[in-house]
């Protein structure tokens, strides 16, 4: 793994941190677990634009979070 990698994927997770402050910590339903939406909305956009769409899908996927 590459320096380049190693910043990208931190950048990557400073960006869904930052989400989540923003959302004040509540990401996920509490009934369900899933992922809320408007989270979700927030970061891909980011997340696209640093990794490209297949990478953020993949991040994401790993991450439990889609």
């Amino acid at each position: 793994m590459t320096w380049r990698v190693i910043i990208r994927l931190i950048h990557a997770l400073s960006i869904l941190i930052q989400g989540a402050l923003h959302f004040q910590g509540e990401t996920s339903d509490e009934e369900t677990y899933e992922t809320k939406p408007d989270f979700l909305a927030h970061v891909m956009p980011s997340l696209t634009d640093l990794l490209g769409s297949e990478q953020m899908d993949a991040l994401l996927e790993y991450l439990s979070l889609q």
